[in-house]
């Protein structure tokens, strides 16, 4: 059973599905989330902070606070064109990525310190 969010303003494009051991992550009709099987996914770097929102929101949720939350792999973000490419485990399906709940906390945590300036694993491309 699956649930989908009712977002915030401040989520921008973004939209969350939340469903028993992990949520899908939309972009809306803006229509530019590019998914990559199994490594990762990519959006506008001015969709970050909306991104930060979402993730908060599915930290509140039931189905998040159930799951066992273990990682499953490592989080990288890179930074090329306007564009931010999150590496991390995610199941892909069309243009939704499936993120296991247990990738929310670092994940946030990369997000949120790149977008306050202390990533400092960022790869800054041509």
């Amino acid at each position: 059973m699956s649930a989908v969010l009712d977002m915030p303003p401040e989520a921008g494009a973004w939209q969350v599905e939340i469903q028993p051991d992990r949520f899908r992550l939309h972009r809306g009709e803006a229509n530019d989330l590019a998914t990559f099987p199994s490594t990762g996914f990519s959006c506008p770097e001015d969709a970050l902070p909306g991104l930060v929102v979402a993730l908060k929101l599915v930290a509140t949720t039931k189905a998040y606070w159930e799951d066992p939350r273990r990682p499953v792999g490592p989080c990288a973000i890179t930074l090329e064109s306007g564009r931010a490419s999150v590496h991390l485990p995610v199941i892909t399906y069309r243009a939704h990525a499936e993120i296991r709940y247990g990738e929310v906390p670092i994940l946030l945590e990369r997000v949120e310190s790149l977008l306050n300036g202390t990533y400092g694993e960022v790869v800054r491309g041509l």
